[in-house]
């Protein structure tokens, strides 16, 4: 929601674009809606993506996750493809693709 979406980036400053995410985990994202995700990076950093067209079924009613084709470890970068799966029945119910990554830092963050 959009205000899960304000208390993720409180108090950090949005910094310039990235095509890629260095590093994630998956229990690090966040769905904000369909077309907002965002990815911890420890407390003083947040990647918010915006995607490229909206995930459909994603943050509404429904058991939906968003999954990628890495699991994490390695980058994330833009136009990877995701996909929208029913957690109970594993049937995917829609996909997107990833924008630029914005990252959001607590100011004197050295990262």
């Amino acid at each position: 929601s959009a205000a899960e979406l304000q208390s993720l980036i409180a108090g950090k400053d949005a910094q310039a674009p990235v095509s890629c995410l260095p590093t994630y985990h998956a229990n690090d994202m966040v769905v904000i809606d369909e077309n907002t995700v965002a990815f911890r990076s420890g407390p003083s950093r947040v990647y918010v993506a915006h995607m490229n067209g909206p995930c459909s079924n994603l943050g509404g009613a429904g058991n939906y996750a968003l999954l990628t084709l890495n699991t994490g470890g390695t980058g994330l970068c833009r136009g990877e493809i995701a996909r929208v799966v029913d957690t109970q029945s594993r049937i995917t119910v829609g996909s997107c693709s990833f924008g630029d990554f914005v990252p959001y830092s607590a100011p004197g963050y050295r990262g």
